[in-house]
């Protein structure tokens, strides 16, 4: 090859060069190739003593407007890439010296190391730039990644506490809600229950006038029932107490005389037989009424018995009755001048001034004596010989004594007292 062609580098991705040649003792190689790619030559063909043929050189791109392509210089045409190969012409070019042609073998390998080592630094750089940039863009997005869930999460919690906030404000109304309708509720129940209470006191207050009512009328009708028994002449029939042998004589004698077929009856001549019946117990010797002392003395204790029964059974309102009964006559009898009706009392109860007007269980016992009694008692059982006689000077005597005791000797009777006073209020009440 007379010279070494000056490859231009081409903005193309692939350049493309044919050639014609007669080699002289050689079989014509008729066109021959070389290629590049982006300006860098990859094979070389060469020939000594051999007559290349003129070598035009095309660019391609894949870009059929490619406005880029290098234009055309010595050895270059632009041929377009619709256009064919075979379509290239050749045109003669003078061979030079081998000397060139090795030389320019070695320049363009060199110049070839050059650009590789270029191209090397270049696709090194630019691997590193892309690199950093990759890193840098990877920092910016993993930046714009964790800005992004921030901005979420920050969102996500606005929306939590905005939800919340919601629902503790619903739930709060709720709750004044649920409160308002308890509260109405439990008004409207105590409206009722006061309405209630309101009927249920008027139904008592009218149930109490009606039972007041009721009861005043039956305290007047008790009241003239009361009134009625005190001064009433119906009497408590009260069982006798004890006969007498002289009267049960009588009695005998009256029975004996009613019973006898001979005996004609008379009113007028009852008193006359009673009175010759007393004469005859009357002219009766002592022997002969011990007989008939002896005689009654079952009828006596059959009497006695049925008397104490009555009174242990007894009611004693009926008792109280009774005595209101006859103290309220016996004051319509003073003013009548008549005389108080008969007491029945037992022979054992205590003489109290109204003893004659009431009736007294004779079982009950008689009050104590006072401690003053008591020590005129014991003063009286010493039997000292200065002591008066006479009743009158003796309770003179004791009285002075009494007068001369200190509180203290005072106080032994006075206790002795209030103990007999104390069993005396127990077994009283029983007969109260």
């Amino acid at each position: 090859m007379s010279g070494q062609l000056r490859l231009v580098k081409g903005k193309s991705l692939f350049g493309l060069a044919t050639r014609s040649c007669i080699v002289g003792q050689h079989k014509p190689i008729s066109s021959a190739a070389v290629l590049w790619q982006h300006g860098v030559s990859l094979a070389i063909y060469s020939s000594k003593k051999s007559l290349l043929a003129t070598i035009s050189i095309r660019h391609y791109s894949l870009k059929s407007n490619d406005a880029n392509l290098p234009g055309d210089d010595k050895f270059e045409q632009n041929v377009p890439t619709s256009h064919s190969i075979k379509s290239l012409k050749s045109t003669k070019v003078l061979p030079k010296t081998s000397k060139n042609i090795e030389s320019n073998e070695d320049n363009s390998h060199k110049l070839k190391k050059a650009k590789l080592l270029e191209l090397q630094k270049l696709k090194k750089t630019k691997t590193l730039n892309a690199l950093k940039l990759n890193k840098v863009k990877m920092l910016k997005a993993l930046k714009l990644e964790e800005t992004k869930h921030a901005t979420q999460a920050k969102d996500r919690k606005l929306k939590q506490a905005k939800l919340q906030k919601l629902k503790e404000a619903k739930q709060v109304k709720l709750q004044k809600l649920k409160e308002a309708k308890l509260l109405k509720a439990q008004k409207l129940k105590e409206a009722k229950l006061l309405k209630a209470q309101k009927l249920k006191a008027s139904k008592q207050a009218k149930n109490l006038k009606l039972k007041e009512a009721k009861q005043k009328k039956l305290n007047a009708l008790k009241k003239l029932e009361l009134r009625k028994k005190l001064t009433s002449t119906k009497r408590l029939v009260v069982p006798i107490r004890t006969r007498s042998t002289y009267l049960l004589y009588i009695i005998d004698e009256y029975k004996k005389m009613m019973n006898d077929p001979t005996y004609i009856t008379n009113p007028n001549n009852l008193d006359q037989s009673i009175t010759n019946i007393s004469t005859v117990w009357k002219n009766k010797t002592e022997a002969e009424k011990l007989e008939y002392d002896q005689k009654f003395k079952p009828v006596k204790e059959q009497i006695s018995t049925e008397y104490y029964k009555w009174w242990d059974n007894v009611d004693k309102k009926l008792i109280k009755l009774e005595n209101s009964r006859r103290r309220s006559l016996n004051k319509i009898r003073k003013l009548d001048g008549k005389n108080s009706i008969a007491m029945l009392v037992h022979p054992r109860a205590p003489k109290r001034p109204s003893s004659a007007s009431m009736l007294v269980h004779p079982r009950a016992p008689k009050r104590p004596s006072s401690a003053c009694a008591i020590f005129v008692k014991d003063l009286k059982e010493l039997n000292n010989p200065d002591a008066p006689t006479r009743l009158i000077d003796f309770i003179k005597y004791a009285a002075a004594k009494w007068n001369r005791l200190t509180e203290s000797e005072k106080d032994v009777y006075k206790h002795k007292f209030k103990a007999a006073f104390k069993l005396y209020s127990e077994t009283n009440n029983k007969y109260v």
